[in-house]
């Protein structure tokens, strides 16, 4: 494994060194020609959390299949801890939470995989690039690194059908002290158990 700048950040007491990583253009399409979901996506990677927010819009379903499809906007946030997953839909008002397994933290800020893959590097950075080809149904490719343990794609595309169904790029990475309580699980949700 072969890290990348990873200068030690000294952060207040109320802070955390955190990479932030940008992704200004996310979409997902799951039935018909328009996408069902685009926005932007920002991923706070910390030793304690990963957290992934996605904010944009939303194709009413009701319209998708006419003439004049319209949007309303669109949060999701999902924070993962060492052994849990919190998400957050806010244009639904919907807080779930499930368990899973366990997270190795790492001291490591960043390393990209050692899977045998082909290094590719996005927004400066190296990491593991992966395609597969399911039946000639659909293809996958997405280009994984590790910051503080957690997996990360910076890259990430599903074509099915001769159609994108999944795109993201991360084209902006940083090493920066944020808020905790930015990066913390909400405790004023009524998170409900979906495992």
């Amino acid at each position: 494994m072969q890290a990348a700048d990873q200068q030690p950040l000294n952060c207040d007491l109320d802070e955390i060194a955190a990479y932030v990583i940008k992704y200004p253009n996310f979409m997902s399409r799951s039935l018909g020609k328009i996408p069902n979901i685009k926005g932007k996506q920002t991923v706070y990677a910390t030793q304690e959390t990963l957290l992934t927010e996605r904010v944009g819009e939303i194709v009413d379903i009701p319209s998708m299949f006419t003439e004049n499809p319209f949007y309303k906007p669109y949060r999701k946030q999902s924070w993962e801890t060492e052994d849990r997953v919190y998400t957050y839909k806010a244009h639904e008002n919907i807080a779930s939470v499930r368990g899973h397994s366990v997270h190795r933290k790492s001291s490591l800020p960043y390393v990209y995989p050692e899977d045998g893959g082909k290094l590719k590097r996005f927004a400066g950075f190296e990491c593991s690039w992966v395609k597969k080809s399911m039946a000639g149904v659909q293809t996958v490719e997405v280009c994984n690194a590790l910051f503080y343990g957690w997996t990360v794609a910076l890259f990430g595309r599903t074509v099915r059908q001769g159609k994108d169904a999944f795109y993201t790029e991360a084209t902006d990475i940083s090493h920066q002290c944020i808020k905790k309580e930015q990066i913390a699980v909400p405790e004023d949700r009524s998170w409900q158990r979906v495992d």
